[in-house]
C-alpha cells in the first residue's frame, strides 16, 4: 500500500511540475529564453536544494508533494521501529523534538535573527511533515481513544477558535506562513479522523469528508495558478495602496475556481474509468 501511495505522488509530482514549467516557459516572448529557463532547472544547486529541501523550481508550493514522499519512506522506517520495545516513546519523543524544533527554527527565521536562513530549510519534510506522519502513528499505536468521548459539537467550537486564534496572530505578528493555531487544528483532526472514519460519517460530515478526498489534492496543486491570475487582473485595475475591501475576496476567488476545476477534474476522471469498465465487461 505504501509502494502504491508513493507510485501515485510520485507521477502527480512529475506532472505538476510539467504544467507549471509549461506555464513558466509560456511567459517568455522568445523561445531561446524559454529553453534556458528550463535548462536552468537542471543545474545541480537547484536540483540539490529540491532533493534535500522538497523546493521546486517550477513552483514553490509543490514542495508539499516531495515532502509527503519523504516521509512515506520514513514512516516505513518508524513502521519497524515501533515494532521494538519502547519504540513507541522513542517515536513519540522524536515527533515532539522535530515539531518543536521547526517552530523554533521557523520563528527565529521570521524575526530576521543574524543568521541565514531561508524558508524552505524548515518548510521542508523534516520538520513540517514528518512529526504529523509520526504523531498519526502514535495515536494508533496508543489506542486510547475509544476512553475519549467527545461530542461532534466540540470539534466545530476547535475549528472556529483556531480560526479566531490565527486572525488573532495574523493582526499581531504579521502575515506569515504558520501560525501556533493550526498545529491546534490538525491535532483536532486527527482525533476526528480516527474516533469518526470516513466510511460511519452522516450528513454534512460525510459530505466534508468526501469531498476533502476527491478534491483537496486537486485544488492544492492548481491553486497557486488561478491565485497568481486573479492577482495580476486584479492589482492591474486597482493602485495597491487602494484595494480596500475587495482584496480580501481574492483567495476566496481562488479556492473557488480550484474547487470548481478539481470537481471537472473529478467529474472527467470518473467519466473516463467507467469507460475503460465498461470495455473490459465487453471483452469478457
Amino acid at each position: 500500500r505504501r509502494l502504491r501511495q508513493i507510485g501515485k505522488i510520485a507521477l502527480l509530482l512529475l506532472l505538476a511540475c510539467a504544467g507549471y514549467a509549461v506555464i513558466r516557459m509560456s511567459g517568455y516572448i522568445y523561445l531561446q529564453g524559454a529553453l534556458n529557463y528550463l535548462k536552468s532547472s537542471f543545474r545541480w544547486d537547484n536540483l540539490s536544494v529540491f532533493l534535500f529541501f522538497n523546493q521546486p523550481l517550477y513552483s514553490e508550493h509543490l514542495w508539499f508533494l516531495s515532502a509527503m514522499l519523504y516521509c512515506l519512506v520514513l514512516d516505513g522506517l518508524f513502521a519497524w521501529l515501533c515494532k521494538r520495545r519502547a519504540g513507541r516513546w522513542v517515536t513519540l519523543a522524536l515527533a515532539l523534538v522535530l515539531l518543536i524544533g521547526g517552530l523554533v527554527f521557523y520563528h527565529m527565521g521570521m524575526a530576521r535573527y543574524p543568521f541565514l536562513f531561508k524558508l524552505y530549510y524548515y518548510r521542508n519534510f523534516l520538520f513540517l511533515g514528518l512529526p504529523f506522519f509520526l504523531f498519526g502513528r502514535v495515536i494508533r499505536l496508543f489506542g486510547k481513544l475509544d476512553a475519549l468521548r467527545v461530542p461532534g459539537w466540540a470539534f466545530g467550537l476547535l475549528a472556529a477558535a483556531g480560526v479566531a486564534l490565527s486572525v488573532l496572530e495574523m493582526r499581531r505578528i504579521g502575515t506569515w506562513e504558520l501560525y501556533l493555531p493550526t498545529l491546534l487544528t490538525a491535532g483536532g483532526l486527527f482525533f476526528l479522523a480516527l474516533r469518526c472514519p470516513h466510511p460511519d460519517a452522516h450528513g454534512l460530515l460525510f459530505a466534508l469528508a468526501e469531498a476533502g478526498r476527491r478534491y483537496s489534492l486537486p485544488i492544492y496543486i492548481v491553486h497557486i495558478f488561478f491565485l497568481e491570475k486573479i492577482n495580476q487582473f486584479f492589482y492591474a485595475a486597482v493602485p495597491w495602496e487602494q484595494y480596500g475591501t475587495w482584496y480580501y475576496f481574492v483567495p476566496l476567488a481562488a479556492f473557488l475556481l480550484s474547487l470548481l476545476t478539481a470537481a471537472v477534474y473529478d467529474l472527467l476522471k470518473r467519466f473516463v474509468l467507467g469507460l475503460f469498465q465498461k470495455g473490459q465487461k465487453r471483452a469478457e
